[in-house]
């Protein structure tokens, strides 16, 4: 876990924790009290609460850059980000707004299990506060939270060993790559799960089948896998995302990332707490996420996003972009786990 302070705010979080339905929150009511009545009133508040508490699980390499362009919108507002893994992420805001000592104003988390089991931890949102909801579809935008960006599975190939790497789900069972590469292991993660659980659906149990057939090994760290590629212990892993061996490819090892279509993909949501201290700065930060400047930042360069078009390093997400539920993914995973052959 990292703590540190910076002049700004930022943030991006992770996998799926389910929360039960127990407890509750300072308010009660996710009212929003603090909050100022429009957003030009809500950069004012802002300004004179001077600071925000932000959880996130995004790595530090866009945590930096992130506060330091929300710097150059807003000085006067200074950033305390917590950087901590997904499930740790989630249990602690859970457990913090249950005891009524929430110390997060805001999150950015990669699943929506928590913000729909308890929608009464986190502020309502609407134009009226955060005008640039209007940059984002409306499929993308709940009453309570806002998904920001895209993350498209991808698989990471080692180009010495490969000269074509797939890019379409079904040739992970099709010759050449049936079993020529390393597989996350569902039970790794919420998302992976989930992502298993999506491509059951389009595919069939025999695409999880034919997976266990192949004779796939299957990772549960993606730091690991991508080492692994790089060292030419498989021709490729995954599904993971562009980050995982972003440092690697920048320090010269032969990877290279593909999208598989159709484009099955996580979203990094963002939500205010319903107890926030400093509510309007963090009403401000997420306002300001889905400006173009916000999307630059918070992309840079690795994801897809979903409040403009115009970035030249982050495509806009497809119109065809399925997102993966993780509430899908906990209910299947015992037949998941069983099809793949992981028992």
């Amino acid at each position: 876990m990292s703590r540190t302070r910076h002049r700004a705010v930022l943030a991006t979080a992770a996998v799926s924790i389910l929360v039960t339905a127990c407890g509750g929150n300072g308010n009660g009511d996710g009212s929003g009290g603090g909050l100022g009545a429009d957003f030009e009133e809500i950069e004012e508040l802002a300004r004179q609460e001077g600071e925000l508490v932000l959880y996130t699980a995004t790595h530090d390499g866009i945590n930096e850059a992130e506060i330091t362009a929300f710097n150059e919108a807003y000085p006067e507002i200074e950033v305390i980000h917590t950087r901590l893994v997904s499930g740790e992420l989630t249990t602690r805001f859970a457990s913090e707004a249950e005891a009524g000592a929430q110390g997060a104003d805001l999150i950015k988390i990669a699943d929506n299990l928590m913000l729909e089991d308890r929608p009464d931890w986190f502020q309502p949102l609407d134009t009226d506060r955060a005008p640039n909801l209007t940059n984002v579809d409306s499929q993308f935008v709940a009453d309570h939270y806002v998904h920001m960006m895209a993350g498209p599975f991808v698989v990471t190939a080692n180009t010495e060993m490969i000269s074509t790497p797939p890019t379409r789900w079904e040739q992970l069972i099709e010759p050449p790559y049936a079993g020529a590469g390393e597989l996350a292991d569902p039970r790794a993660s919420g998302a992976f799960m989930a992502a298993y659980a999506q491509l059951r659906e389009w595919q069939g149990d025999e695409f999880l089948t034919a997976i266990a057939d192949a004779g796939y090994p299957f990772y549960d760290s993606s730091a690991t896998a991508v080492q692994q590629a790089a060292a030419g212990e498989f021709s490729f892993v995954g599904p993971g995302q562009h980050a995982h061996s972003l440092e690697l490819r920048e320090a010269g090892a032969p990877l290279e990332t593909s999208t598989l279509e159709p484009t099955l993909a996580l979203t990094h949501i963002a939500a205010v707490a319903a107890d926030a201290q400093n509510p309007n700065a963090a009403m401000v930060y997420l306002n300001w996420l889905l400006s173009e400047e916000g999307q630059a930042a918070a992309c840079s360069g690795e994801y897809q996003a979903l409040a403009t078009d115009q970035l030249d390093d982050c495509p806009a997400a497809p119109a065809d972009l399925t997102v993966i539920d993780a509430r899908k993914g906990n209910e299947q995973a015992d037949q998941i786990v069983a099809l793949l052959g992981l028992e």
